[in-house]
């Protein structure tokens, strides 16, 4: 769970700090100055946020509440499935495949 927490826990705050979320930095999609690309960052840094959540939640189970590991490996899971399953029918067009595809499916 450590393991798993450690890179979501540093994709969440580039997610949050990273002048573009990441999206292109990182990700490989192309953003101009118009107000698409302006909601497409703003949405990186919104998942940010919420990936931030999960992974406070996450260190909380692993500093306080060990006898919880498995459900929260579940629920890891769950997240990682659904990711995937939706990314199956909901593509994004990137100039290689962003880390976070590549880790869902490793860790998969």
């Amino acid at each position: 769970l450590v393991l798993y927490n450690i890179p979501c826990t540093i994709r969440s705050l580039i997610h949050i700090l990273y002048e573009d979320g990441g999206a292109q930095s990182i990700a490989g999609m192309k953003l101009g100055q118009d107000n698409t690309s302006k909601n497409v960052v703003a949405m990186f840094a919104q998942w940010g946020a919420s990936q931030l959540v999960l992974a406070v939640i996450i260190w909380y189970v692993v500093l306080d509440h060990p006898q919880l590991t498995t459900a929260m490996l579940g629920m890891c899971e769950l997240e990682l499935v659904l990711r995937y399953w939706v990314s199956s029918f909901k593509k994004c067009h990137t100039a290689h495949t962003p880390p976070g595809g590549i880790g869902t499916k490793v860790l998969l």
